[in-house]
């Protein structure tokens, strides 16, 4: 299964672009932890995102820079983005 990058013709499998997004999310790990609360854990938070992306795929024609940035806002008010709690939820708007 494949999904077509809206920015070129090229088509990208699901599994490279998950790929893609757990190294943007643990390379923006510092950032995470800089603004995550105490009871926030950014390896969670990156296991919560990743899952999310997971059970919605189309979260993944989203750029990376943009999950992690809706991640590490999620953060700052203390929500985990896509967790079962309801607290966040991570939604695709066009590419981002």
């Amino acid at each position: 299964m494949s999904i077509a990058t809206q920015n070129s013709s090229a088509i990208v499998p699901v599994q490279e672009r998950m790929d893609n997004l757990k190294n943007a999310l643990t390379n923006a790990m510092p950032s995470i932890r800089a603004v995550a609360a105490n009871a926030l854990k950014p390896e969670r938070l990156i296991k919560v995102a990743v899952a999310a992306c997971s059970r919605n795929p189309i979260l993944l024609q989203c750029t990376a820079s943009t999950v992690v940035r809706s991640v590490i806002q999620a953060c700052e008010l203390g929500l985990e983005a896509g967790s079962a709690l309801g607290e966040a939820y991570l939604v695709p708007f066009k590419n981002n």
